[in-house]
């Protein structure tokens, strides 16, 4: 009787398909991180220091090792380089790969 019926569940058809595909393609914030292992990226301290450098790993806790990194912005330690560093994920406020 309603053959409107069958628009508005094909409609919704699609609607579940897009979430699905969605959710499909949604990562993980620790899935981020994983995938930058190897590229630079770049961290935002809590203490407002920051660093860009290559991602060696990370652990559940997200403290984070990184090399060839520099310092960013500060008055005293801008530029300034490290070889090797460890960073305790408790003072991340922003990981971003670049």
């Amino acid at each position: 009787m309603d053959q409107g019926h069958g628009k508005s569940g094909a409609s919704s058809e699609k609607k579940n398909v897009s979430r699905a595909s969605e959710a499909a393609t949604a990562m993980l914030p620790l899935e981020v991180i994983d995938r930058a292992i190897g590229s630079q990226i770049r961290v935002l301290l809590s203490n407002t220091k920051e660093f860009v450098g290559t991602l060696i790993g990370f652990d559940d806790f997200v403290n984070v090792v990184m090399r060839d990194v520099t310092e960013i912005g500060g008055e005293e330690g801008d530029g300034k380089k490290i070889r090797k560093m460890l960073l305790n994920g408790t003072q991340i406020a922003m990981l971003c790969p670049l």
